[in-house]
């Protein structure tokens, strides 16, 4: 007995080494998965209508210019990106989605097919939304020292590192540079290829920049920080070319149409503001000055975007009036995107909507599995959208569908 047991045991015990080895072997295996470099290898020319930068172009006006999205729409695909995602929108280049992830990872995703390209790891946090030049992606963090890093998507290795101080708002891509500003209200201009830092503009009080820098044509930018403080500066060495202080917290994107600036607060108001001069041209105050509101999509006549009390609000351009307004039950947290006559948002109570540009009657709506604190994106006939806790939806006409 004493020898059949110890036989016994040590059959055991080399099962339980077998195992382990297996188990080694598997943990190995993933691992290596997990780490292999994100790479494209053949990638569609680029286009203007791609989605490069949050709210598709350097001016953030979140208007899809390819060819409309026509109804009836339906769910082409959903993907798990594992972890939670920023306000900002997905990027659409080509047939690729780019989605940034709280958990620090970019996925990138087939567009037709909602199939995983590739995951990169970049950090602990993706709060602002990355953009996307040629072959090079910028990764913004908000966490940590490595504040910026640049990657080549075509051999899957990191160009360069940006090391200072956490960034949560999103990159923007001009000329030769990013542009960038920080959780301390620094303004940084790096060179493109390099990461050499070219020129740093400070406001003159600390204040975390939530909104991303947005681009006044080639030459200037114009950005705010949590303080309410609206700078324009240029391109070409930060100087400062008019500055306004709103007195109220501004924490979401800036658009433009190159004639105005559209500034959203979290106290209810709404500037536009002359991108020359930075005088103001009209202002839209809610009377409840608790009111939270998002980044606007910006079209030839109207400016859309939502706010904390339910309410999407369409206003003239040329002065401020409104014309129509679009209520939920829920709340808006993001902007919207504008495709044809048709206005795609989404809401906190996970409702998904597209209301018609002309008068904000619903057109179309669905439930997703979560609430919707990011904004759109529009490309080649899908609208993709993100909800929590980890989902990125696409969304295309049926017949579209049918035909891929």
């Amino acid at each position: 007995m004493q020898n059949l047991c110890g036989v016994s045991g040590g059959c055991a015990g080399s099962r339980s080494r077998l195992l382990v080895q297996k188990l080694m072997v598997l943990s190995l295996s993933a691992f290596l998965v997990s780490c292999t470099p994100l790479r494209i290898q053949s990638r569609s020319p680029e286009a203007d209508a791609d989605w490069s930068t949050d709210g598709r172009t350097t001016r953030r006006d979140r208007v899809a210019t390819d060819s409309p999205v026509s109804l009836p729409i339906e769910q082409a695909w959903i993907y798990n990106a594992s972890a939670g995602f920023g306000s900002g929108s997905p990027l659409i280049v080509s047939d690729r989605v780019f989605v940034g992830t709280r958990k620090g990872e970019v996925h990138v995703i087939e567009l037709a097919t909602g199939d995983k390209v590739g995951i990169e790891e970049f950090g602990s946090s993706i709060e602002g939304v990355p953009a996307v030049v040629g072959r090079m992606l910028f990764v913004p963090n908000a966490w940590g020292k490595n504040a910026l890093i640049a990657y080549d998507l075509f051999e899957g290795a990191r160009l360069w590192v940006h090391r200072g101080v956490p960034i949560e708002a999103s990159v923007l891509p001009v000329r030769d540079v990013v542009i960038v500003g920080d959780v301390e209200g620094n303004v940084i201009s790096l060179d493109r290829e390099t990461g050499t830092i070219q020129w740093v503009f400070e406001f003159e009080r600390i204040a975390t920049i939530l909104s991303g820098p947005t681009a006044l044509g080639e030459d200037r930018i114009v950005v705010a920080n949590e303080l309410g403080e609206v700078v324009c500066l240029a391109v070409e060495d930060g100087t400062e070319v008019w500055a306004r202080n709103l007195d109220e917290p501004v924490q979401e994107s800036i658009a433009t149409d190159q004639r105005h600036v559209y500034v959203p607060t979290t106290r209810g108001s709404f500037y536009a503001l002359d991108a020359v001069t930075g005088e103001t041209v009209w202002e839209y105050r809610l009377p409840n000055d608790e009111i939270r509101l998002t980044g606007a999509a910006v079209s030839s006549r109207v400016a859309v975007f939502g706010g904390s009390d339910g309410v999407l609000r369409a206003l003239n351009l040329n002065d401020g009036t409104v014309i129509w307004t679009f209520q939920t039950d829920g709340t808006f947290a993001a902007p919207p995107a504008i495709s044809g006559e048709l206005v795609f948002v989404g809401s906190m109570d996970r409702g998904f909507f597209a209301v018609s540009l002309h008068d904000g009657s619903v057109q179309w709506s669905t439930t997703l599995r979560g609430r919707i604190k990011s904004a759109p994106a529009v490309r080649n006939g899908f609208v993709i959208v993100m909800s929590e806790p980890k989902y990125v939806y696409a969304f295309a006409n049926v017949a579209a569908i049918a035909g891929l």
